[in-house]
């Protein structure tokens, strides 16, 4: 995360990335998640994406920031669909929360993949 605070520019208060740095935060994040094939497509590992993540919000709460209590993640896994009326297409979002991260609102929601169905 310190590269992403390094890479904002503010303009008028609103911070903005470079292309450049951008470019190079989206390479770093990608070498954590590496795509796997199968016979229906293309997927990151849930797994690996959610171990990530609860290792980076143990760092933040061991600095002090809202301490997790007795190290211990309450999960909340959920999924959403939707159809496009025009195409028919189905959109499915599979996302998860961390219950005791203390975010309340969407801020706090991290997505582990989207299904496009015909």
């Amino acid at each position: 995360m310190m590269l992403l605070e390094k890479s904002l520019n503010k303009n008028n208060g609103v911070k903005l990335f470079t292309l450049n740095k951008l470019n190079i935060f989206k390479k770093k994040m990608n070498q954590f998640f590496p795509i796997k094939t199968n016979s229906l497509g293309v997927y990151v590992d849930c797994r690996d994406k959610i171990t990530f993540t609860l290792k980076k919000i143990y760092e933040r709460s061991s600095n002090g920031n809202r301490p997790i209590e007795n190290d211990t993640f309450k999960l909340h896994l959920s999924g959403d669909g939707c159809i496009i009326t025009r195409t028919r297409l189905k959109i499915i979002n599979f996302n998860f929360k961390v219950l005791n991260e203390g975010i309340q609102n969407t801020d706090g929601l991290y997505t582990l993949g989207n299904i496009f169905i015909n």
